[in-house]
């Protein structure tokens, strides 16, 4: 599994500037990155796949965007950014107002990782899935309790997006930021 980690240079030095920033930059900031969280969900949504069954474009539903933290879920498939990814919890609450996510997956499409990222072939035991798997007609091998599970192919669909992205809206932002400062002087 890929794990998103963001690391900063002078990390410390980076939060005691953004405590100083003034007030209309950090407007305009919060502002161009709203802007960017709309995008970058509106573009994820586009590229997810609908998927068959009950739960067709239920993945597709479960993207979204958020000022601060994501809403919770108890689906350990879904995407979540964590605040310790900035660099601790206190370092975290210095954001408040600048923070952004973009989150994929809930409750309903808790199976998020497993599309982007795929599974793997093999054998898995039938025992807890005994019932389903009769009544979908699976082919299961009575004598050793063991189903053959096909494997699916990775179908990214958050993940290119974000790369794609990524270094636009950091300039959309640093220019936001800019032109503040820039109006501020003037």
């Amino acid at each position: 599994m890929a794990r998103s980690r963001t690391k900063v240079r002078n990390l410390e030095r980076v939060l005691r500037n953004m405590q100083r920033l003034p007030e209309s930059v950090r407007r305009e900031t919060a502002t161009e990155l709203r802007a960017g969280a709309q995008l970058m969900a509106s573009r994820i949504k586009a590229h997810t796949p609908i998927g068959r069954g009950k739960n067709a474009g239920a993945l597709r539903q479960s993207i979204g965007w958020s000022a601060g933290d994501p809403p919770a879920t108890r689906a350990t498939g879904a995407f979540r950014p964590k605040p310790s990814t900035v660099g601790g919890i206190e370092q975290f609450k210095i954001y408040s107002g600048l923070r952004y996510c973009v989150y994929a997956g809930d409750d309903r499409a808790f199976y998020a990782r497993w599309v982007e990222f795929g599974t793997k072939a093999g054998t898995r035991d039938k025992t807890p899935m005994r019932d389903r798997l009769k009544r979908r007609g699976r082919r299961i091998d009575n004598r050793s309790g063991t189903y053959q599970h096909p494997g699916t192919r990775p179908n990214p669909f958050f993940f290119p997006v974000v790369r794609l992205y990524k270094k636009k809206l950091a300039g959309r932002v640093r220019r936001a930021g800019n032109k503040a400062f820039k109006a501020m002087g003037a």
